[in-house]
């Protein structure tokens, strides 16, 4: 898999993995847990899964509806009625009471969708290699904070954070690289706002600054990839993480 800006090649995605995990002995809520490699007992994820996938599909819907050509009445009827099969949908239910109402139809229609705004807009997205490499990365510099000497109470800031750019990795199918890059931004944007850390550097803790420079580094190294497939300005630069370090 690819991690795509196309909300519908990602929403197309989703639903023939649930096609493929539905032919299983199991709840829909299991199901959908198997889709997203989540725990089956983590419901509070598995119900924030479903309801960003409904989103998603607002998404979609939204953007077919600001094109001005081609059939797109016709698409926009098609996800509206996969919105309401998602609304009337029961978690306790067998999978089948879900998967058999997305017919061959509906799936056509919403890659019909991706194909449309495909040629609509200049989408980007990384392949599955550089999604693992970025994974890697992320759980590697998890691994050098938990085994560095700075304060616990930081250690476990600064986890807790990458763990977010860690389940925005996982949750690819739903967010794409706007979620990913967000989830960088956010844990670098609190990174540097943390008064404690902040108080630290400031006392030229080098411990402390050691462990940050290498997480900022990693955090800018991955924002670049990023937002080069993005096509956007990147906005963490090596020239502010150096002034916060200075």
């Amino acid at each position: 898999m690819r991690c795509s800006s196309n909300p519908a090649e990602r929403l197309n995605e989703i639903l023939l993995r649930a096609k493929d995990f539905g032919k299983k002995d199991l709840t829909v809520s299991d199901m959908w847990a198997d889709v997203f490699e989540i725990d089956r007992e983590d419901k509070s994820r598995i119900l924030s899964c479903i309801a960003n996938v409904i989103m998603l599909t607002e998404n979609v819907k939204k953007d077919i509806e600001g094109l001005r050509k081609g059939n797109r009445d016709s698409l926009v009827r098609g996800i509206l009625k996969l919105q309401h099969i998602f609304i009337r949908m029961d978690l306790s239910a067998k999978p089948g009471s879900f998967i058999n109402q997305i017919d061959e139809l509906m799936l056509n229609t919403v890659e019909g969708c991706s194909l449309v705004l495909d040629v609509a807009f200049d989408y980007k997205q990384l392949e599955q290699e550089q999604l693992d490499t970025v994974k890697v990365k992320i759980n590697n510099i998890i691994q050098q904070v938990l085994d560095s000497v700075i304060p616990d109470e930081m250690k476990n800031f600064i986890v807790l954070r990458l763990n977010e750019i860690d389940f925005a990795i996982i949750n690819y199918k739903i967010s794409g690289l706007e979620g990913l890059k967000a989830a960088i931004n956010k844990c670098a944007g609190e990174i540097f706002l943390d008064d404690t850390i902040c108080r630290e550097v400031n006392k030229n803790n080098e411990k402390v600054k050691v462990i940050v420079e290498k997480v900022l580094s990693i955090l800018r190294n991955i924002n670049t990839v990023v937002t080069f497939s993005c096509n956007t300005i990147p906005i963490m630069s090596k020239r502010i993480t150096d002034i916060f370090l200075k």
